[in-house]
C-alpha cells in the first residue's frame, strides 16, 4: 500500500493541502501571474481536485445498480 507521502493524496483518496497548492499555483501561472485571486484560485483548485476525486472513487465502485435499471 503506498503511503499518503508517495500517493500524494491521503488513503482516502482527498487530495493533500500540497495538491491543491499545486493546482492552485498552476492556476495563477494560467492567469499570467496576476495578484489578488489567491482565494479564487484556491478555491477553483479544491473544486477541481475534489471533482477528480470523486471520479475516481465512482469509477472503482463500477456501475451503480439503480443505473442499470
Amino acid at each position: 500500500m503506498a503511503s499518503q507521502h508517495d500517493s500524494g493524496r491521503h488513503e482516502t483518496g482527498t487530495p493533500t493541502r500540497d495538491d491543491v497548492a499545486r493546482r492552485a499555483y498552476e492556476l495563477f501561472q494560467a492567469r499570467g501571474g496576476e495578484p489578488g485571486h489567491e482565494l479564487e484560485n484556491w478555491l477553483e483548485a479544491e473544486r477541481e481536485l475534489g471533482q477528480s476525486s470523486r471520479d475516481l472513487n465512482e469509477q472503482s465502485r463500477g456501475p451503480r445498480r439503480d443505473r442499470d435499471r
